[in-house]
């Protein structure tokens, strides 16, 4: 199914560093270094000037030096607190088109890198055609306070409540064997049945209201101007209540129907298919992270690699399981930001009691949709499949090719072409539910190609458009959003 979307940004902001602080080309900001390199002097006091032997000292080690304190170039002081705001606007072709507005506040201070604390909120949804009529199936809220410099700088804590709506989720089936049929959209005027209950064959509705709270503990740091090389601990919690409403004489419909059976199908299929009721669920998260790019947003150079797990003890509904994330991304500067290979692999397995849905997701510090959508296997359809074990693999050659001012802001232009691949498994062993086995015996892969462009507004704002194919799929896809893939 091909979607077409015309696509716009609109901009109104105070200054740029209102939506994320701004940070240097190797992750140094244009404000201070943080507590740990603010010199022996006391909090909001000017370090004395740098001897020459501390600084062929360091020099040897190849470690930054203590950084004396300046006034950024962009003439804003030290100690501030900065607002702003602006529209945004988005397109999916699997969610439709976005419309919202993001704000934020910070507080700056000179001993703290990037800065003290932010504040930031997001309002968001989306609207989409639904046969002569329209849905809005995805709504997204958020209030996210981030606080770095925690413990002298050596505790990064981010806390974020969230409601999130999305009325067409899907679910295809389990395993990489599910099939999906073209369903032809016709209201019955007999039932009076609206175009927004038709056609939700492969859709399911959920309401996901959250709270999560993540620390970032720095176990070992050796970064420099030029990137950063550290080592951190994640440890974190997240609550959330599932609202589901299952559609009637949809594909989960039929599924949990099979799963209620006394059959020998049926105990299969209710051992994989967990959690079709409200529910509470509590997770812990605990990890590693190795970080050595040199631009946190946009890396030319480095790696950000990711060992992580998720827990839940199973608070409802016999919910215990246990999820594992291992992903790695590198980046490779050809010619310095003009031409830039970046690859990443990530595995996610889930064992235990999982609910059905975690079958779509990965990641535990950066929890996303996959395999398929935006931020995963552009170009195949989103949440279109559902296995405990997922393997993930993308490569981008990058470019920024266009760099320019209007008064202090900076902007970038660039482009970006892709190839994104994934493969899932329903279980750790082959299963066969009504004498179909729920993965193929060879590999079954999917994949999705493209080419896009990407705006850099300041150090830290990324637009990106990608239109994408699926040649697995024979599915077309546009994406218009905010942020690198990886």
């Amino acid at each position: 199914m091909r979607t077409l979307g015309a696509l716009a940004l609109v901009g109104l902001s105070l200054p740029v560093e209102v939506l994320a602080a701004p940070a240097g080309r190797g992750g140094a900001p244009v404000q201070p270094a943080s507590r740990g390199y603010s010199g022996p002097g006391e909090a909001g006091e000017a370090p004395p000037e740098v001897p020459e032997w501390w600084s062929k000292k360091f020099e040897r080690k190849k470690v930054a030096p203590p950084v004396v304190p300046e006034e950024p170039g962009d003439g804003l002081p030290l100690e501030r607190m900065d607002y702003g705001g602006i529209p945004l606007i988005s397109f999916d072709s699997d969610l439709g088109f976005g419309f919202g507005a993001i704000a934020s506040i910070a507080k700056f201070d000179r001993n703290y890198n990037p800065y003290r604390w932010r504040l930031e909120i997001l309002l968001s949804a989306t609207v989409k055609r639904r046969g002569d009529g329209v849905e809005v199936p995805f709504h997204d809220d958020y209030l996210n306070w981030d606080l770095p410099g925690l413990l002298d700088g050596l505790l990064r804590l981010s806390v974020v409540g969230r409601f999130r709506r999305q009325s067409n989720s899907g679910y295809y089936g389990l395993g990489n064997n599910a099939e999906r049929k073209e369903l032809v959209i016709v209201a019955n005027p007999e039932e009076e049945l609206g175009y927004s209950e038709v056609g939700r064959y492969y859709e399911y509705d959920r309401y996901l209201p959250s709270i999560d709270i993540n620390g970032r503990f720095k176990l070992w740091d050796r970064s420099t101007s030029e990137h950063k090389r550290r080592l951190e601990l994640l440890v974190g919690s997240a609550y959330y209540y599932n609202f589901l409403n299952i559609y009637e004489n949809s594909k989960l419909e039929e599924d949990i129907a099979i799963a209620q059976e006394d059959s020998e199908d049926g105990r299969k299929m209710a051992k994989l298919l967990q959690g079709t009721t409200n529910h509470s669920m509590f997770l812990l998260n605990l990890g590693l992270i190795v970080d050595t790019r040199d631009h946190e947003f946009v890396p030319t150079r480095g790696t950000f690699t990711e060992l992580s797990m998720r827990f839940s003890p199973g608070v409802q509904d016999n919910l215990l399981y246990a999820g594992f994330t291992a992903s790695t991304a590198w980046f490779f500067s050809l010619y310095k930001d003009y031409l830039v290979i970046a690859p990443r692999v990530l595995l996610d397995n889930v064992v235990g009691n999982a609910p059905f849905y975690n079958y779509s997701q990965f990641g535990s510090l950066f929890p996303r949709t996959g395999p398929g959508g935006s931020f995963s296997v552009r170009g195949v359809r989103r949440q279109r499949y559902h296995g405990k074990i997922k393997a993930i693999g993308n490569i981008e050659l990058r470019s920024m090719f266009w760099h320019f001012n209007i008064k202090k802001q900076k902007f970038h232009v660039g482009a970006v072409l892709f190839a994104d691949a994934s493969h899932i498994w329903a279980d750790y062993k082959r299963i066969s539910i009504r004498d179909q086995y729920l993965d193929a015996a060879g590999a079954n892969f999917a994949v999705g190609l493209g080419g896009g462009a990407r705006l850099q507004w300041g150090e830290t704002f990324i637009i990106r458009f990608d239109p994408s194919y699926s040649p697995t799929n024979d599915n077309f896809a546009l994406y218009f959003d905010f942020g690198q893939l990886f």
